[in-house]
């Protein structure tokens, strides 16, 4: 299968929290190495997709984004679009194709395949973003392996990374499966030899007819795998790039975009390279390096890492439910757009910037005569409060008030925060997070975040 279109960036997401896999097995008497990464209570897959392509966004300047595409393997709905939530909240998005891509461990190859499509019938760039949460309850196999992360990618002509083929293989397997929110998961002895291998045996084969692959780039973090495939093709030259599990734990889907960051590290111009991913079957490109420079890898890790050290408080975390509030959906979508914009307004008498916006200027008392202005994700904090009574798994939230640089005044919750206490006058930065649910929807809003230097 033909296809032209370019890989011109990469941004990943990782939370703030890390838990030992060691300590998570002393709870079920058993043993395990390395760390895995926790969200923290008010992150889902769609906060840390969109955290990653607005990072992915601001540093690409000026990308005509025509398509963005969700792939995850679920969203904060069963049945609502995730992708044109985050298509409102970028600048020059709002009103592009927007879809969601789900139902497999291979999303994030679909979603580049879709990508590229599109790129190539509309010339404009497509945007792909997307969110792992791999949790499973106390004791499973998920909860010591799995990890979460965030991921987004940029695609369209002129990029670093040219794809010039796919190369589709269709299976009707089970490897990792949902049965009623619970993750399900067949050993690897069984899902490598009978399922994974033969299927990406099958569309590396076909890679390989277009260009021989110097770099396969594996969509896996099975050790097992690139063993398997690498004992198969027999071939010294051929480097096999995965994403190590020892740090981060098994990020499912996003496991190819964090492979395809390293590669992209080790690759030189010209150099050949495969991508490959299985699930219900496999899916492979064929591509080449042109100008690995030109290929924008962006970390937008949530700061410094933090290990939790205490079991309890982990499962409290990654259990967490925020209660039904009274809270109206109509309500709320009615302001949506200009919450999730961060939009203010600024006093066309005096000059002053106030969040959220309103028909009477809070500094000179100016009445229907302000303009809306987009406000800076960044500020300090101008003061604070920690209180015990608002629900949260670690029985504490504090409460920030935040001047915004360039002006604008915003009250938030503090968020990826276990302290008791606040510098006055610390750097934050604003992030999307759940804040609460309400009329059977998830409302997201802002809140604050210790910058890290």
């Amino acid at each position: 299968m033909n296809l032209k279109g370019a890989v011109k960036g990469l941004s990943l997401y990782l939370p703030k929290f890390r838990i030992e896999r060691g300590l998570i097995a002393e709870q079920h008497s058993t043993r395990a190495r390395g760390t895995r990464t926790v969200r923290w209570y008010d992150e889902d897959e769609f906060t840390m997709a969109f955290e990653a392509a607005l990072k992915l966004v601001e540093a690409a300047g000026g990308s005509d984004v025509g398509c963005v595409v969700f792939a995850s393997e679920r969203g904060p709905y069963r049945l609502k679009s995730t992708a044109p939530m985050i298509a409102r909240m970028l600048p020059n998005a709002r009103d592009v194709l927007a879809f969601d891509i789900a139902g497999s461990d291979r999303v994030s190859a679909d979603g580049i395949a879709a990508g590229v499509a599109f790129s190539q019938i509309s010339g404009k760039d497509a945007l792909l973003a997307g969110g792992s949460s791999i949790q499973g309850g106390a004791g499973s196999q998920e909860e010591m392996s799995g990890g979460d992360a965030g991921w987004a990618m940029l695609i369209g002509e002129g990029g670093g990374l040219v794809l010039e083929s796919a190369h589709p293989v269709s299976a009707d397997d089970f490897i990792r499966w949902d049965r009623d929110g619970e993750y399900v998961s067949l050993p690897d002895g069984f899902t490598v030899p009978y399922q994974q291998t033969p299927s990406m045996l099958r569309a590396l084969r076909g890679c390989s007819k277009t260009r021989k692959p110097k770099t396969i780039v594996l969509g896996s973090a099975s050790e097992q795998i690139a063993k398997s495939l690498s004992k198969r093709i027999a071939d010294d030259g051929v480097n096999f790039v995965s994403n190590p599990v020892e740090a981060t734990g098994d990020l499912g889907p996003a496991n190819l975009p964090f492979a395809l960051s390293l590669a992209l590290k080790e690759c030189g111009k010209g150099d050949p390279v495969a991508i490959v991913s299985p699930g219900d079957g496999a899916l492979c490109f064929s591509g080449v390096v042109e100008d690995p420079p030109s290929v924008k890898v962006i970390g937008a890790n949530a700061g410094e890492f933090e290990t939790l050290k205490a079991y309890g408080t982990y499962r409290k975390i990654v259990e967490y439910s925020f209660d039904e509030a009274d809270a109206s959906p109509i309500a709320y979508w009615r302001d949506a757009g200009k919450i999730l914009s961060l939009t203010g307004g600024k006093c066309a008498e005096c000059g002053a910037i106030f969040y959220p916006p309103s028909e009477v200027c809070p500094s000179c008392g100016a009445r229907g005569n302000h303009e809306e202005t987009s406000l800076a994700r960044k500020g300090s904090i101008f003061t604070y409060t920690t209180d015990h009574i608002t629900p949260s798994p670690t029985g504490k939230v504090t409460h920030t008030v935040v001047d915004l640089d360039g002006g604008g005044r915003i009250y938030t919750h503090m968020t990826d925060f276990l302290g008791e206490t606040v510098e006055i006058g610390s750097t934050v930065e604003l992030v999307i997070r759940n804040v609460h649910s309400g009329g059977g929807i998830k409302n997201y809003g802002w809140k604050s975040r210790i910058k890290s230097a």
